[in-house]
């Protein structure tokens, strides 16, 4: 249960974890055993003479019911801890003598999970962001490309396992932003368009293939990312201040098309708040590689892939394709590593730090900045970025 609340886990799921141990103790003492052999396996195990005697003063039905690993048992046990101590946290420090530091210590060796979980029926891009990034509280905000491809089983799971209560789509309003089918009424589906901002229809022929074009895959790419950070900065806000700040619409999925660019930089902005590792971040963005990049293999011909873009371009990105290289619009599909590398040397030199971005361009305040922080770190004590480490040096080398 300590580790469960420590680890910020849902009461349901510290619940089950409690209750799963029924199946032992109903099988030591199951409900056909005699009372007779109850007291005699009990008397017979317990650890010293006094506790055998002191056995003989509680009634059958009492000791047998304290084998149970009842699910009600643990839910009024959570309750009444909560009730005496408010937090773990508080019962760590204030009766067990941990420190605040050692407290933020034993969160983060707890919260290192294992996410080769269930996948998402229908989804190939999708993960928790604490999957790659460290220090960043796990279950409650996730990415991945447009939940529309989605199955009826994958909605399923993302409403029934992942608990999601709130889907955000980066995606602008010509695009197919409409309500996944078999999405539950209770869950909230908003768009958030942050590149609408960049021009009045589409993003894609004005400044994304002309960018690539003339500058190349990784200068294209990472330049086209900074002016959506810059233009599209009133989204951002909102996307911070009305959902990521709010516990309410906890846990969150949120997605663009393929889940690369617009979800992938806004992936960074969560590593950086995280205090994650900037090798870490740039990971994360690599790990989409492999879903975008059977974009571009998969069709046996220039033509067909071609074709297949055109399919799901807006209208004036269709009409525009034929104006570019066939290796410029194979190159959007793909999420090198180094393409988030390029991005977070632009940032730093530009911003220098996350906190001037969010507080001048966004235009959050200080103290909604420290509540993003609170909320998406699991050490407060930890800022990897501050590390002198070897592979944060590369980014260092580059500023």
């Amino acid at each position: 249960m300590l580790a469960g609340l420590l680890t910020n886990s849902y009461e349901e799921d510290i619940v089950a974890d409690f209750h799963e141990s029924k199946a032992f103790t109903e099988k030591e003492f199951p409900p056909t055993m005699s009372d007779e052999d109850i007291m005699a396996r009990v008397t017979k195990h317990a650890p010293f003479a006094g506790s055998k005697s002191g056995m003989k003063s509680f009634s059958v039905s009492t000791i047998r019911y304290s084998f149970l690993a009842n699910r009600e048992s643990m839910a009024a046990t959570i309750r009444l801890f909560k009730e005496t101590f408010k937090t773990v946290d508080n019962y760590l420090i204030d009766f067990l003598g941990f420190t605040t530091t050692e407290v933020g210590q034993l969160r983060q060796i707890l919260s290192v999970r294992n996410f080769n979980r269930e996948e998402i029926d229908g989804l190939h891009n999708f993960r928790d962001m604490a999957k790659n990034l460290s220090n960043f509280q796990p279950d409650i905000i996730f990415r991945s490309e447009s939940v529309n491809w989605a199955t009826k089983k994958g909605i399923e799971t993302l409403v029934n396992k992942y608990k999601v209560k709130t889907i955000i789509d980066l995606r602008s309003a010509n695009d197919d932003v409409e309500r996944p089918e078999h999405l539950p009424d209770h869950v909230e589906k908003v768009l958030i368009p942050v590149m609408d901002g960049l021009t009045p229809e589409s993003l894609m022929p004005n400044l994304f293939m002309p960018s690539v074009d003339n500058m190349g895959p990784i200068d294209g790419q990472s330049y086209v990312y900074m002016e959506m950070l810059r233009i599209g900065s009133k989204y951002i806000k909102r996307f911070f201040k009305e959902y990521v700040l709010d516990e309410s619409k906890w846990p969150i999925v949120y997605h663009c098309a393929t889940g690369k660019d617009r979800t992938g930089f806004i992936a960074m902005l969560f590593g950086m708040i995280a205090g994650s590792k900037d090798f870490e971040i740039i990971d994360d963005y690599g790990e989409s590689n492999e879903f975008t990049s059977v974009r571009v293999t998969q069709w046996d011909t220039d033509e067909e892939f071609i074709e297949e873009f055109k399919r799901h371009a807006p209208p004036e990105g269709r009409a525009k394709v034929n104006d570019f290289k066939i290796e410029t619009i194979k190159s959007l599909f793909l999420s090198v590593p180094e393409i988030m590398e390029a991005t977070i040397v632009k940032f730093l030199k530009r911003y220098g730090n996350v906190e001037t971005y969010l507080s001048e361009e966004v235009g959050l305040t200080t103290d909604e900045i420290n509540d993003l922080k609170f909320l998406l770190r699991v050490n407060q004590q930890i800022d990897f970025n501050a590390d002198n480490n070897d592979k944060n040096q590369i980014i260092n080398a580059k500023l």
